[in-house]
């Protein structure tokens, strides 16, 4: 999508019903406060499902009128997924929100045998309603249609079970471009920890290489991210 698209002209906001919409009030906040709009303004609604519709602020405390009918945005024609796993040091929240601007849509938050981050179930699912917050306001920032489903945190051995195609990054891996099969609907690449995939993982699916030298988890995540979408575009 170019940013000539009408979707990315003015400021977009995510709501529960684009046929009845309610702005939350943080996001009426961060309209009148931060971005300095006023009534009069027009501004975007999606439901982050592929369907937006025009709109215009109509008062101060948040209402708003559509203009027209909701647009749909059709889903690309491969699903794009990264998977990695969390490192010390770096918040998964800065990896998932450069993720969501780029467009991926499928997030996994994996543990690997190597893994230093783990995750007790009550701490994942505090990550995870952390995450679909950083999704909700990078989503809006990047003013994407779609928002990615993000999923986790579970063993490599499950995502490699469910997932239609996963390859592992790994320096000693074939070039992703080579590696990927036209015939799949889905593609997930996955990025292990600071030391890498144990040999056992390694067996578990084919590996891919990424351009560059030896690359931290957080910044191979993001060279995934940008590859896939290209691979799509």
């Amino acid at each position: 999508m170019q940013a000539s698209d009408p979707l990315r002209r003015n400021p977009l906001i995510y709501v529960d019903d684009l046929g009845a919409p309610e702005l939350a009030q943080p996001d009426v906040e961060h309209l009148f406060k931060s971005r300095r709009l006023t009534v009069g303004d027009q501004v975007n609604i999606g439901d982050g499902r592929g369907r937006w519709a025009p709109a215009r602020l109509s008062s101060g405390r948040g209402r708003i009128d559509v203009l027209a009918e909701p647009v749909s945005v059709p889903p690309p024609h491969r699903r794009r997924g990264v998977a990695f796993a969390p490192t010390k040091g770096v918040k998964p929240e800065s990896v998932v929100r450069q993720l969501t601007e780029l467009g991926i849509d499928e997030i996994t938050i994996v543990r690997s045998q190597r893994s230093v981050v783990t995750y007790n179930p009550a701490r994942a699912e505090r990550l995870l309603r952390r995450l679909a917050v950083t999704v909700r306001e990078a989503g809006q920032q990047s003013r994407q249609a779609w928002l990615p489903r993000v999923v986790g945190v579970i063993p490599l051995a499950d995502l490699l079970g469910t997932a239609e195609q996963v390859l592992l990054a790994d320096p000693a891996g074939q070039r992703l471009d080579s590696s990927v099969s036209p015939a799949r609907s889905a593609l997930t690449v996955a990025v292990g920890p600071e030391g890498g995939w144990t040999d056992d993982e390694r067996r578990l699916a084919d590996t891919v290489s990424l351009p560059g030298g030896i690359l931290r988890t957080e910044t191979a995540a993001i060279a995934v991210g940008v590859l896939l979408v290209a691979f799509g575009e």
